[in-house]
């Protein structure tokens, strides 16, 4: 496939090269005058490839009520996309390119598409923000439509360089507003998430802890707390991040071995008991038993090595179809240029914005120091909210996995199972009540700590 941004001055193409246009490929032939082509490499005794430069000219100079753009011309998955679907044209009169099958759209309704998708979350400022007359300028910040496309949404077009054709094609194009973000001076998207969960910490942490469903906020534009705990349980099922794990999961979980302790049983390797529960963890206060446990051996001990020394690992096994909330394999965040469906409530991008933020507080480090009681309280009352809101029918949900904060690219688990969840070799009782078995169990010795 061909692709040019320049008008090219030593370069020769064949009519092979543009077979499914008649017009350019009969104008090759006409203005042949080298034996080679410089892209497919057909040669012959008689001149087969016109002047690259003058078939550029051609293509670009062409008439008519608009220019075509193919997909190569940007890197934007949601503009891409909206170019397959509405491409009529078999050549690009923006890098050249040709194909058998339609490779190019309208630049009149790709620009429109842009634009459309632009007050999505952008507006005029005079609509959004304050005009100070004194300073001579709007009160938040705003940015013509070349730095809201180029610079703020690095919308990036591989071929335009050096010509700058499909730039300013866009450009001319696109509503000339003085653009800011459609909250105003709440922030774009990702800001507000931020200041939600900043909000939704604060309360949790030092106002309210068990009762906030009335609890208002002092700043406008925030939500609720209550409001932030609805939003992750309904993000999480349009997104459909709650998953069914079949029976048969494995599930590490690891406990550090003084000099004369050798853990070997489902009671010394599952969760503790109630007694014992007296510690505050991420997903659950201190009196609150809760099986934590990682997708690997490493994982699991990465997750509780605070010293060298032996370590027992258990490897444990679901015995029945488990629920989860996957926060470990979250979607994409979509381009703002995607096509979402008009029945949609919200735009999967909002939610996916959303979620991502939730699940990297979910799974930021946080030191022991003393404070960790308090700096867990958020993601105790989600996990508390979702263990008491999810309802599948008859089914609850029976865990979470989460990106593990030390051990890169790989997962752990809270299950809400206590030691009445773990099989017994020596328990009769049915196995649908009793869903984690131990399997294997294994000692290792740590000999360094690991790296965060």
């Amino acid at each position: 496939m061909l692709c040019r941004t320049e008008m090219p001055s030593d370069e020769y193409v064949c009519s092979n090269c543009y077979r499914f246009d008649a017009e350019i490929a009969a104008y090759i032939k006409e203005n042949v005058t080298a034996k080679e082509c410089s892209f497919c490499g057909a040669a012959d005794d008689v001149p087969v490839a016109a002047p690259m430069g003058k078939v550029a000219e051609l293509i670009w100079g062409r008439q008519g009520p608009d220019k075509y753009v193919c997909g190569d011309c940007f890197t934007d998955p949601g503009i891409k996309s909206f170019i397959e679907s509405k491409a009529s044209a078999n050549t690009c009169q923006f890098c050249l390119n040709a194909g058998q099958i339609p490779i190019a759209a309208s630049i009149g309704e790709v620009a429109e598409h842009i634009n459309n998708c632009l007050y999505l979350e952008y507006d005029e400022a005079a609509n959004q923000v304050p005009w100070i007359s004194r300073e001579g300028g709007y009160l938040w910040r705003t940015w013509d439509k070349w730095d809201l496309l180029f610079d703020e949404l690095c919308l990036d077009l591989p071929n335009d360089f050096p010509s700058y054709q499909l730039s300013r094609e866009l450009i001319s194009r696109i509503d000339d507003n003085s653009w800011c973000d459609k909250a105003g001076i709440l922030g774009n998207e990702r800001e507000q998430v931020d200041d939600n969960w900043h909000n939704f910490c604060e309360v949790t942490m030092h106002r309210r802890r068990y009762f906030f469903s009335d609890y208002d906020t002092d700043e406008p534009g925030l939500d609720f707390p209550a409001e932030t705990l609805r939003k992750i349980l309904a993000y999480a099922e349009q997104v459909e991040l709650f998953k069914t794990l079949e029976p048969g999961r494995i599930i590490y979980r690891a406990r550090y071995e003084e000099e004369d302790e050798c853990f070997e049983t489902p009671g010394e390797l599952g969760p503790p008991p109630q007694e014992l529960a007296i510690q505050s963890n991420r997903m659950s206060p201190a009196g609150i038993v809760m099986f934590y446990g990682g997708e690997t051996q490493e994982t699991a001990l990465r997750e509780i090595a605070d010293k060298v020394g032996s370590y027992a690992v258990g490897k444990f096994e679901t015995g029945r179809s488990v629920i989860i909330l996957d926060l470990s394999d979250i979607p994409p965040i979509p381009s703002l240029f995607e096509e979402f469906p008009e029945s949609s409530e919200i735009s999967s991008r909002t939610a996916l914005t959303f979620l991502h933020h939730v699940a990297e507080e979910i799974s930021r480090p946080i030191m022991r120091d003393g404070s960790e009681h308090v700096e867990y309280i958020p993601t105790q009352v989600v996990t508390e909210y979702l263990r008491s809101r999810f309802d599948a029918g008859d089914s609850r949900i029976d865990g979470i996995r989460y990106s593990s904060s030390v051990h890169e690219c790989h997962a752990s688990y809270v299950l809400f199972a206590t030691q009445d969840n773990v099989k017994s070799d020596t328990e009769s009782d049915p196995f649908d009540q009793r869903w984690l078995k131990l399997v294997e169990t294994d000692h290792c010795t740590v000999e360094h700590l690991y790296q965060m």
